[in-house]
């Protein structure tokens, strides 16, 4: 699955909610989940945005 731009804009802002301690983390993966199609793909979209944000 690729993610548009507005996906992956989206999972910026959160990656920087979380790093600035705005809302925990689990919170967002658990809702990340439902919203990109399981655990697998959404640990290798925030890996990649990580990766990408420093």
């Amino acid at each position: 699955m690729s993610l548009t731009e507005k996906q992956k804009n989206l999972l910026r802002w959160i990656v920087k909610g979380v790093r600035a301690g705005y809302f925990p983390a689990e919170d967002n993966i658990l809702w990340g989940c439902q919203v990109f199609g399981g655990p697998g793909q959404i640990t290798r979209v925030l890996i990649a945005v990580l990766r990408s944000n420093p």
